[in-house]
């Protein structure tokens, strides 16, 4: 199966979990331990990035984003390496929905309109010796704070971080 058609099938058949605190909505495949038994390494991908299809949103290139999901797959027992000897491979995906502007607040003082939008973000973690996929999960939420902002960040990392509550690194026998 190419590339270009396992994104969208994939995503498809997440569970979908909704009504966290921000009113994110959340889907995302089961983490198969017994399948992950052996993965240890996590990178992302130097090229070749897969197609997410999305109605609605447009890709928001950010490897500052990349990097932080790549943290946190570090406190999830993963160790980050070089691309060519991972286990796997991670693909984030930061989208903004397309029209999503300026919105004024009530409360923002006048001129200083607060910019909220509506993003989707989706991690897919690919076994790189065979480039299928392991798992993949999407969160869509309308942001507090503007996405390129500290809070906006911070918000962007918190919905990645609740996406992979269940994924977990192989602990094996040192």
């Amino acid at each position: 199966m190419g590339a270009g058609n396992w994104a969208g099938i994939a995503l498809a058949g997440g569970l979908t979990i909704t009504g966290y605190g921000t009113g994110a909505s959340l889907q995302m495949d089961a983490w198969d331990t017994q399948t992950a038994a052996s993965i240890q390494t996590v990178a992302a991908p130097g090229a070749g990035r897969a197609i997410v299809l999305s109605k609605g949103y447009a890709e928001i290139p950010s490897s500052g984003f990349s990097d932080a999901v790549l943290g946190l797959l570090a406190s999830h027992g993963f160790t980050r390496t070089d691309a060519a000897s991972a286990d796997l491979w991670l693909r984030a995906h930061l989208r903004l929905k397309r029209g999503g502007g300026r919105q004024a607040s009530a409360t923002a003082a006048p001129g200083r309109g607060r910019a909220s939008a509506e993003v989707e973000v989706v991690l897919e973690l690919i076994r790189r010796a065979t480039g299928e996929p392991v798992w993949s999960g999407l969160a869509t939420a309308t942001l507090e704070h503007p996405f390129w902002s500290s809070e906006g960040r911070q918000e962007l990392v918190g919905l990645a971080a609740r996406l992979l509550a269940p994924v977990r690194g192989a602990v094996l026998p040192g």
